[in-house]
C-alpha cells in the first residue's frame, strides 16, 4: 500500500497486455489438420510445391506426423522425379529434418523413407 496525499493506493504487479505478436498461434484441430493435408496433397499432385509445402507446414509445426511426413516428401529427390515436379530442387537435408520429425511423432512411414535416404535409393 501507498500512501500519497491522503489517498492510499494499492500497487500490485499487474501483467501488461499481450501483444499480437506475443500470442501463440491457435493450434488445429484434427478435423482441421485432415482439410489442410488434403489440400496440400492436391496442390502437390498439381504441382503447385511452393503453396503444398506451406499447408503441410502448419499442421507439422502444430505436432503432425502426417505434415511432418508430407512436408519431407517436398524436398525427397525420388517424389519430386516421380511427381515431374520440373524446377523444383530437392534438399536431402530438409527432406531428413522432416522425415525426422515424422518419425518422433510416431509416423512408421517417415522411418522407412529415412531408411530409403540412407540407402540413396
Amino acid at each position: 500500500m501507498k500512501k500519497s496525499a491522503g489517498i492510499t493506493t494499492s500497487i500490485s504487479a499487474i501483467a501488461p497486455p499481450a501483444r499480437a505478436n506475443d500470442r501463440q498461434p491457435l493450434r488445429p484441430d484434427s478435423e482441421e489438420i485432415a482439410t489442410l493435408i488434403k489440400r496440400g496433397k492436391d496442390l502437390l499432385d498439381n504441382g503447385d510445391l511452393s503453396a503444398a509445402r506451406l499447408l503441410p507446414r502448419r499442421v507439422a509445426e502444430a505436432g503432425s506426423a502426417e505434415g511432418a511426413l508430407m512436408l519431407g516428401s517436398t524436398f525427397d529427390p525420388v517424389v519430386l522425379q516421380r511427381l515431374g515436379a520440373i524446377g523444383a530442387r530437392p534438399d536431402l537435408v530438409k527432406a531428413r529434418q522432416w522425415y525426422q520429425r515424422a518419425a518422433e511423432l510416431g509416423s512408421s512411414a517417415a522411418s522407412q523413407q529415412l531408411a530409403d535416404l540412407a540407402d540413396g535409393r
